[in-house]
């Protein structure tokens, strides 16, 4: 049995120049899109750590939405 998770295909980075998300995972061209698992590494990190993406990412985001 195996398993691929797919990892850096929707990279975030402080730039919109080089990467699709900025740094919480939002997307840069589509308002209120957030990405929130592994495809927002810039690259694979071997494992698959998608509660602690999906936590951060949510944490972030109802951060922004409570202002």
């Amino acid at each position: 049995m195996g398993a691929l998770h797919i990892m850096g295909s929707a990279r975030m980075c402080g730039s919109p120049k080089i990467s699709t998300t900025d740094p919480d995972g939002a997307t840069w061209k589509v308002t209120n899109l957030v990405v929130a698992e592994g495809s927002c590494f810039p690259t694979s990190s071997r494992v698959n750590p998608m509660i602690s993406i999906a936590y951060m990412n949510a944490t972030r985001l109802a951060s922004r939405l409570g202002r």
